[in-house]
């Protein structure tokens, strides 16, 4: 059972443990630069203000660079007529240019956008999507959309080109691992989603009322596109380290949430000082299970488990002490009540033993179906029925657990979660 200590250690401190116990080879692993990510963490364009001012010769030069690229009004901010004319000519006599252009979108009905996002290193190809959220209300007649309530948008953004970790149900895992992003090319895909989502709303000022609504602002990020951000925690660390700089994207710490499925317990750990919240794709309490739905597993749900705890316990403020754990639900396959049980007997120890509170939020995720020509294994999964989500949900809630039902978004485009894959395979 998990058992916080007393006085919980600092981040710079902690060793990774394994059911509390500290191994030595698993400390011995533990430091803040760690990672198994490509050796290219250069950030490009995207330095952090203090750098971009140094280079350019002043403050006022680094705020229009910065202004640009946050505003999304041009390609590269070396060809936005409002930057600074010295910071143009630095850059376009550096090189300095996005590592990353989108050479596709598509969107669903319901204004889910797919980015087939090219990387200029390689011409290699990964997906990112931008899920609007336009408030509703509801009157006698209709659910209409609510002008009077702000609408937001979220961005899933891929961390590697494929996937190593092959879950059963998910098309990423059938490109196997290419390569880990930079730095640079992760912050990109939130640079392009800006342009793009800026051109949008330029392109439906003055349209028909009844035109689709333009996609709102940017104000959520989640690792969840292409990947296993754990798996490439160095150059995932630099890119958080811009996005939430004050100066730079200026994205607040409980608006990023960065997902893994719990390489090891080190990997776990060293994920405790991310300046982001934490989500788990766990998918099911039961070992031999999960080592069917997740191949790489290697290690215990159990020990995962005391690895996140450990990593929550480590985080300062109550506002980052909120684990999100991913359920994908499989008909007849981890739907059943048992399944349910298990979950919250896995999870409670987390949230009500010890003096450090943590939150766990339960997000139960319906299969989204995967149509690949080639790979017949995904016609064993179907999305469970909402009365069988339903009763699980219950049971988590009855537990004493947090848990919400996550709506598709984007089947239609094969942009939901689990579907991301390219051409570029």
């Amino acid at each position: 059972m998990f058992v916080p200590p007393l006085h919980p250690p600092k981040v710079a401190s902690i060793t990774p443990r394994v059911g509390w116990l500290t191994t030595a080879s698993a400390a011995a692993a533990w430091s803040p630069s760690a990672g198994s990510g490509a050796s290219a963490t250069n950030l490009g364009l995207y330095v952090p203000f203090e750098e971009l001012a140094q280079q350019l010769g002043g403050t006022g030069r680094a705020k229009s660079v910065w202004q640009s690229i946050r505003s999304g009004r041009s390609i590269s901010p070396r060809d936005d007529p409002a930057v600074s004319e010295h910071a143009r000519r630095y850059l376009k006599q550096h090189g300095i240019d996005l590592p990353a252009v989108i050479v596709h979108t598509s969107s669903a009905h319901d204004g889910t956008t797919k980015l087939l996002v090219e990387l200029r290193e390689d011409g290699r190809r990964v997906e990112s999507v931008i899920i609007p959220h336009f408030e509703r209300r509801r009157t006698q007649a209709e659910v209409v959309l609510d002008p009077a309530r702000e609408a937001r948008s979220t961005l899933c953004v891929s961390s590697q080109v494929g996937c190593r970790q092959a879950c059963a149900f998910c098309a990423t895992g059938t490109r196997g691992l290419l390569r880990n992003l930079a730095a640079s090319e992760i912050v990109a895909q939130v640079h392009l989603a800006q342009q793009l989502i800026r051109e949008s709303s330029t392109a439906k000022q003055g349209t028909a009322a009844n035109r689709a609504p333009a996609l709102p602002p940017l104000s959520r990020l989640v690792f969840m596109g292409e990947g296993d951000a754990g798996a490439n925690l160095r150059n995932v660390r630099h890119a958080l380290r811009v996005l939430t700089d004050t100066q730079g994207f200026g994205m607040s710490r409980t608006s990023i949430t960065v997902s893994t499925v719990g390489l090891n317990p080190s990997s776990v750990l060293r994920m405790a000082d991310l300046p982001a919240l934490l989500a788990w794709s766990l998918h099911t309490a039961d070992d031999a299970l999960r080592k069917t739905l997740v191949p790489t597993a290697t290690h215990s749900v159990a020990e995962l488990r005391d690895a996140f705890g450990s990593a929550m316990v480590a985080r300062s403020g109550a506002h980052q002490r909120v684990l999100r754990v991913g359920i994908t639900m499989l008909h007849l396959i981890n739907d059943h009540e048992h399944h349910a049980h298990g979950i919250a007997d896995l999870l409670l120890p987390l949230q009500l033993s010890g003096d450090v509170r943590v939150r766990v939020c339960v997000d139960l995720i319906p299969y989204n179906i995967v149509t690949l020509p080639g790979f017949p294994q995904f016609d064993a999964f179907r999305p469970s029925s909402k009365e069988r989500i339903w009763a699980f949900q219950r049971i988590l809630r009855a537990r004493g657990l947090t848990a919400f039902v996550r709506m598709p978004r984007g089947d239609e485009a094969h942009a939901a979660c689990g579907q991301l894959v390219n051409e570029g395979r």
